[in-house]
């Protein structure tokens, strides 16, 4: 593997790992105002938080990548 390809899959390890660590500080709950104006929390299911993290991590891993892809390719053009 050239040193591109090993440092792709770092950082598409990097933003994956990311994605997951901010789905858990956000937390499982979701907010939704209620009638009065208070502010009611509810637990989404289990199904949809791990649903919304593994989505969340996917989408943040391909950005890190795309990144990284174009800014290798930046300092590669520049040579």
């Amino acid at each position: 593997m050239s040193k591109f390809e090993k440092n792709l899959i770092k950082y598409l390890s990097y933003g994956f790992c990311v994605g997951i660590y901010y789905s858990f500080i956000k937390g499982p709950t979701t907010m939704s105002s209620s009638i009065n104006g208070m502010f009611e929390f509810y637990t989404v299911p289990t199904s949809t938080f791990i649903f919304r993290t593994l989505s969340t991590s996917f989408i943040l891993s391909l950005i890190a990548g795309v990144v990284y892809t174009i800014v290798f390719l930046c300092i590669k053009g520049n040579k």
